[in-house]
């Protein structure tokens, strides 16, 4: 249970940007503009930092290569 539950909440995290992004509207952010949340990379640093380093680099690599490939027109600027 413990081997899957860590992608899972990368998974929720990983969308949960998206429908934030679309439901929440700020009322200092203009109809032009877009506040994006960053909750992927801030989950990143914590596991960084309470679980292990080796394991966040790895779902970095792999959580910036699907948002490049989902939200960017430019592979490998968030994987990097």
């Amino acid at each position: 249970m413990k081997r899957f539950l860590l992608p899972l909440i990368m998974l929720v995290v990983f969308s949960a940007e998206s429908i934030y992004t679309d439901l929440v509207k700020l009322p200092f952010v203009t109809d032009d503009q877009l506040a994006v949340p960053h909750f992927l990379m801030v989950v990143l640093i914590f596991m960084s930092a309470y679980i292990n380093k080796k394991h966040a680099v790895v779902y970095g690599f792999i959580f910036g290569l699907l948002y490049d490939i989902n939200y960017t027109g430019l592979l490998g600027v968030y994987m990097f």
